[in-house]
């Protein structure tokens, strides 16, 4: 019985040593990875300070541009006021022009019909001095 527990506390001295080498193995592993996943969090924030710090300096780059875009969104602003205006005081004028024209045309047409009228009268005068006229010379004939 005797060499039943000696050979049991041998296997179990056996086991146990497979298990300290298995546990330091996986503690190594353990401390590997620890070290693995330290380094990458590292190199990670390197790269996220790398990429802080070039975007910082876009952002001052792209500042001047900034200011630059809204002073040109403002006179653009400006010139579509301003070309606004311009369209409607065109029209304005366009329309005065064109009332003006059409009292001018009328005031034309009133005057080229008067006068018309004035040398139909004339002519009417002259065609009954014309035949007065001619009475009196066909008159004179006779006589």
């Amino acid at each position: 019985m005797r060499q039943t527990l000696q050979a049991e506390l041998g296997n179990v001295h056996i086991v146990l040593e497979q298990k300290e080498a298995s546990l330091a193995q996986q503690e190594t592993n353990l401390r590997e990875s620890k070290e693995r996943l330290h380094t990458q969090l590292s190199n990670l924030q390197n790269q996220l300070a790398e990429r802080q710090q070039l975007l910082e300096a876009k952002m001052e780059n792209c500042a001047p541009c900034s200011r630059e875009i809204a002073v040109l969104e403002e006179r653009i602003i400006q010139l579509e006021s301003l070309h606004n205006e311009v369209q409607a005081t065109a029209a304005s004028e366009v329309e005065a022009h064109a009332q003006e024209s059409q009292s001018e045309r009328e005031a034309w047409q009133a005057s080229l019909r008067e006068k018309e009228e004035a040398v139909q009268q004339h002519q009417a005068v002259i065609a009954r001095l014309e035949a007065n006229l001619d009475g009196n010379v066909k008159t004179s004939e006779i006589k």
